[in-house]
């Protein structure tokens, strides 16, 4: 049997008829949003989505396998309609809108989204990335 452990998926919807594992409601939410695989057994895949876990079956789940790189670009869509959820891009000038009220909001809220991203290689790369951004915001604003 392959292994699936650390590898991403996309949540899905499937029939209750499937051998030992059975689809909720409440797994809804999770459709299209890609999970981490923390567990497996030999008829079911274990998913971490955000704060829950779900079960698929094994059958299935294994064709929805994800790639690093579709899982990272997942995470930055979802980082940049956090940011619009919480009213820090300004359509009007067409950028994030640099204020210290804003910055604060920004980190909380990136700290929040990249938790599980501290386990990927690319997290270095990517943290390097948003230091140095964050540094670029915090000239502008002094300007």
């Amino acid at each position: 049997m392959k292994d699936y452990v650390n590898k991403h998926m996309k949540g899905f919807r499937f029939g209750s008829g499937t051998t030992g594992v059975r689809y909720h409601s409440s797994m809804d939410k999770n459709i299209g949003k890609i999970g981490k695989i923390i567990d497996q057994d030999s008829i079911s895949v274990k998913v971490r989505f955000d704060n829950n876990v779900c079960f698929y079956p094994i059958s299935v789940a294994q064709h929805h396998i994800t790639t690093e790189k579709e899982y990272q670009k997942s995470k930055l869509i979802e980082i940049m309609r956090g940011d619009e959820e919480l009213g820090l891009y300004n359509e009007e000038i067409g950028r994030i809108d640099i204020t210290e009220e804003n910055i604060k909001k920004q980190s909380i809220h990136y700290a929040n989204n990249y938790f599980d991203m501290f386990e990927t290689n690319s997290y270095k790369t990517l943290r390097k990335g948003f230091e140095a951004g964050a540094k670029w915001a915090i000239a502008q604003q002094n300007k």
